[in-house]
């Protein structure tokens, strides 16, 4: 552990492309976290000693599709790995964000094509998560 706690809370990103660990990086440091960045899980391994991170667990198969989020797989990591997951691949409306944020263990969720294409407005998302 850190003998000086930092007051951003630490998210891992583990991925062996430069540009989306440099991407991911930029949204989550603007977000208010503390990202760190691993281009292979070996490395990320050798790291659990100094912290023990958030994971980011993006479901390849349906990033991008805004077909709805993995939320079975996303809520067995959050459980198995007792820490905080942020949730990423497949959002396409409120109610998986609502869904998501319902999950014990899910810290919050990446939003991406689903606000780029204006199938969720950031206001309409906010304010759901926020009362769910």
């Amino acid at each position: 552990m850190n003998a000086v706690a930092d007051p951003k809370p630490s998210v891992w990103i583990v991925d062996d492309d430069r540009g989306v660990r440099l991407v991911l990086g930029a949204a989550l440091r603007e977000a208010g976290f503390a990202p760190r960045e691993f281009g292979s899980a070996e490395d990320a391994l050798a790291a659990l000693a100094d912290e023990t991170p958030a994971l980011l667990y993006t479901d390849v198969s349906r990033d991008g599709t805004e077909l709805g989020p993995n939320v079975e797989s996303t809520a067995a990591l959050a459980l198995a790995a007792g820490v905080p997951v942020l949730a990423s691949g497949g959002v396409g409306t409120v109610d998986d964000l609502v869904r998501l944020a319902a999950v014990p263990g899910v810290l919050g969720t990446v939003v991406g094509r689903a606000l780029y294409t204006g199938a969720i407005s950031l206001r309409d998302a906010l304010v759901a998560v926020k009362t769910a």
